[in-house]
């Protein structure tokens, strides 16, 4: 029987290479782009443009500090233009393409020579690449003076015993709200995906050969509600215009910028009760001199801002039901998704969004854990606002 194949790592017993710490990425990343152009052209890569393709895709992603997108579901659809339904365990596709890359950068670096500065690295079984730096690169530092410690005084038991009890009493708390936050998580997940017909619409950016590709930006923004669908063994139709979205009852989920705006996009503007809740809904996203902003259509003092940067949530339950998703920019509007598929994170407050004919709107404010400005509208009252 054949010896398995040696898979090449660039660590070395002589630490020759040492992994680029992700906080130092923007300092090495005219030399990583360089690199990766290299090794594009190198004699292990050029004859093979998908190979290269891919390995641009990872690496970039990589640098960008977009590595939760490389899960293969997603890379299948970013790259190979599979929709979201498709089935990983019997379709390999971006599995044979990892493979390869894999043994083309194992060749690739086995050639390397002593003046090489960087190179990049594929481990089995992820498609997260690492990237490496000649350890002649890595600052030594100097040891400092060896710290000499006092030793600690004994405590009596009664003193030991009162952070035990209080660590106890914290747990109980803890499981309680645990609890709770599951419950809610549950709730409204559960409505959202009850069985598998939900549809999530996610704009093209190109086409390929006749398939739609996905953007690499809505892709990041909702990659967490793609990975909650598979891990609730449910999953998403995607879409690639609102318009598709015509069953009576159906849910839609539709994540980007512009979602519930004055005068509503055009993108939007066929759905139902799209209307009435781009003109009488009480928060809405618009463009203003300063920036993108969330306003208040309705406080004490006339309209204004809610503030800073965020992201709105607007769930309507009406004939159809939308989950709109917009923000000031990319990094509120996922910072509000991540808490929205994060059970420890859900605001619990959201745990009752779908009661029939009403609209729902949250402010998430772009701090962590904040919990959001929530309010609920009956949606007759907007449609008879509406009316001639």
């Amino acid at each position: 029987m054949a010896s398995p194949e040696k898979v090449w790592s660039p660590v070395s017993p002589t630490n020759r290479w040492q992994e680029i710490p992700k906080s130092e990425f923007a300092e090495y990343h005219a030399r990583l782009m360089e690199t990766l152009e290299a090794v594009c052209a190198s004699a292990a890569f050029r004859t093979s443009p998908k190979s290269c393709e891919f390995l641009r895709h990872i690496v970039l992603r990589s640098i960008e500090g977009e590595t939760d997108v490389l899960k293969e579901r997603l890379i299948g659809m970013a790259l190979l233009g599979r929709d979201a339904s498709y089935d990983t365990s019997t379709d390999a596709g971006v599995r044979v393409r990892a493979n390869d890359v894999r043994k083309r950068l194992n060749a690739h670096n086995r050639g390397l020579g002593s003046e090489a500065e960087i190179c990049f690295g594929l481990p089995a079984g992820t498609y997260i690449p690492i990237l490496y730096r000649s350890a002649a690169d890595e600052p030594t530092q100097e040891p400092g003076p060896l710290q000499v410690r006092e030793p600690a005084p004994r405590l009596p038991l009664y003193e030991l015993a009162v952070p035990t009890l209080a660590a106890l009493f914290l747990c109980v708390i803890c499981m309680r709200w645990q609890f709770a936050q599951a419950h809610s998580f549950t709730r409204f997940w559960d409505r959202v995906l009850p069985d598998n017909t939900a549809l999530l619409c996610l704009p093209p950016s190109q086409a390929d050969g006749g398939q739609d590709l996905i953007a690499i930006r809505e892709l990041k923004l909702a990659s967490p509600l793609l990975d909650l669908a598979g891990q609730l063994h449910r999953r998403f139709t995607l879409i690639s215009t609102p318009v598709q979205f015509t069953a009576p009852g159906g849910m839609l989920v539709y994540v980007g910028a512009g979602a519930v705006a004055a005068g509503q996009p055009d993108t939007l503007a066929g759905l139902p009760d799209a209307a009435a809740v781009g003109a009488l809904s009480r928060f809405v996203v618009e463009d203003t001199p300063s920036g993108r902003k969330i306003l208040d259509r309705q406080p004490r003092n006339g309209p204004g801002s809610t503030g800073g940067r965020g992201a709105l949530l607007t769930i309507v339950n009406g004939s159809q039901h939308l989950i709109w998703i917009d923000g000031t920019d990319d990094a509120s509007i996922r910072m509000m998704v991540d808490r929205l598929c994060d059970q420890s994170a859900f605001p619990a407050s959201l745990a009752d969004s779908f009661q029939p004919n009403t609209i729902t709107q949250a402010v998430f404010p772009s701090v962590p854990r904040e919990e959001p400005i929530l309010t609920r509208i009956p949606l007759r009252k907007m449609q008879a606002a509406l009316e001639p």
